[in-house]
């Protein structure tokens, strides 16, 4: 006698037909980086950041009601010695909004 399995007995799932990235749709996936020249501290140099993380950065500039630079120089010193500046500025974006609740 052939006995089926409980796992086989069971009606197939219905596929999802929803695709599961459908969430994703209108976000900026771009990635595109654009440089501008800063100072930090008496130090001109460049950076590269995507144009969402530009627009984000003066958009927390705008609500904080301050400058570049002195965020620049905050962040410089606040940052890891072994992590690149761009790197700590990203994260300081990220966890601004974090904190904001908007992420």
């Amino acid at each position: 006698m052939n006995k089926t399995s409980p796992l086989q007995m069971q009606t197939p799932r219905k596929t999802d037909t929803r695709n599961r990235f459908d969430w994703m749709e209108g976000l900026d996936c771009n990635g595109e980086l654009i440089s501008k020249n800063i100072r930090i501290g008496k130090h001109r140099t460049s950076i590269r950041l995507e144009a969402n993380m530009w627009a984000s950065l003066d958009e927390i500039l705008k609500n904080e009601n301050i400058d570049r630079s002195p965020l620049f120089d905050q962040i410089a010193k606040l940052k890891s010695p072994d992590s690149a500046f761009t790197a700590a500025l990203r994260s300081f974006i990220l966890s601004y909004y974090k904190r904001q609740g908007s992420v």
